[in-house]
C-alpha cells in the first residue's frame, strides 16, 4: 500500500456480523466515527454526521490487520464489484459499484445505526470484509472501517435466522464490543452513549 499521511479521524464498527452473512437478508450495523488515535467518539462538528456507504472488501485487504492506513484509491480498488454490469449496484443512492444493496445511511452525533442494506450476490466461498466508507470527499480524511473476514452465501429457506453476534475483543483494532459483558445487542444512539468509554483504545 502507498504511504499516505495519518489520518485523524476513522471510521469503526460497534457491531457487524463475524462469520457469515446470506444475500438477501438484512445486514444490522453500527458505525462509530472515531479519533484514530485516542479511539475517542467524534460527537460534533460537520463529520459527525456525514453520510456512510456499506460495501464489501476483498479479505487480502490488509488482511493482518497491521495497517492503520491507506489511501482512498488502493481502498477503492479492493472494493468487490458486482459480476454483472446490470445488476441492481451502482445506483444513484450508491457512490461506487458495489455488491451492497442500500448501502447509504447518515451518522447522527458520529453515531450509525443501520439495517437497510442487503448483500445480493454471494462470495463463492471466498472470504470477504464489510466496510464503511465516508460518501463524500470531506476536508479531514476519514479511514474506513473494516469488518472480520466473513463468507457471504446464498440464502436458503430454511427458516432459520442468519447468525449476526457482537464483536469481541479478538485483536481487532477496529472492532468493539457493544457491552460490557459481551451479550449480543444491536445498540442505538442511547446505548452506544453510555458505554462509550468502553470503546476508547
Amino acid at each position: 500500500m502507498n504511504q499516505v499521511p495519518p489520518p485523524r479521524y476513522q471510521l469503526v464498527f460497534r457491531f457487524a456480523p463475524t462469520d457469515k452473512i446470506e444475500t438477501g437478508k438484512t445486514i444490522k450495523i453500527t458505525v462509530a466515527l472515531v479519533e484514530a488515535i485516542s479511539g475517542r467518539p467524534v460527537e460534533d462538528g460537520p463529520l459527525a454526521s456525514i453520510t456512510v456507504e456499506l460495501v464489501v472488501v476483498n479479505s487480502k485487504f490488509n488482511q493482518y490487520d497491521n495497517q492503520h492506513n491507506w489511501s482512498r484509491e488502493d481502498f477503492e480498488r479492493n472494493i468487490v464489484k458486482p459480476r454483472c454490469e446490470n445488476s441492481a449496484a451502482g445506483g444513484a443512492d450508491q457512490s461506487v459499484k458495489s455488491i451492497v444493496s442500500n448501502g447509504r445511511f447518515n451518522l447522527d452525533r458520529g453515531v450509525g445505526c443501520y439495517s437497510g442494506s442487503a448483500i445480493f450476490e454471494n462470495s463463492h466461498n471466498r472470504k470477504v470484509r464489510l466496510a464503511a466508507m465516508a460518501v463524500f470527499p470531506t476536508e479531514e480524511r476519514v479511514l474506513e472501517a473494516l469488518s472480520n473476514p466473513l463468507l457471504v452465501r446464498d440464502h436458503v429457506q430454511s427458516g432459520k435466522q442468519s447468525n449476526l453476534h457482537p464483536n469481541s475483543s479478538n485483536g481487532q483494532s477496529n472492532m468493539h464490543p457493544n457491552s460490557s459483558n459481551g451479550q449480543s445487542t444491536y445498540c442505538c444512539f442511547s446505548d452506544f452513549m453510555m458505554h462509550s468509554q468502553l470503546f476508547c483504545i
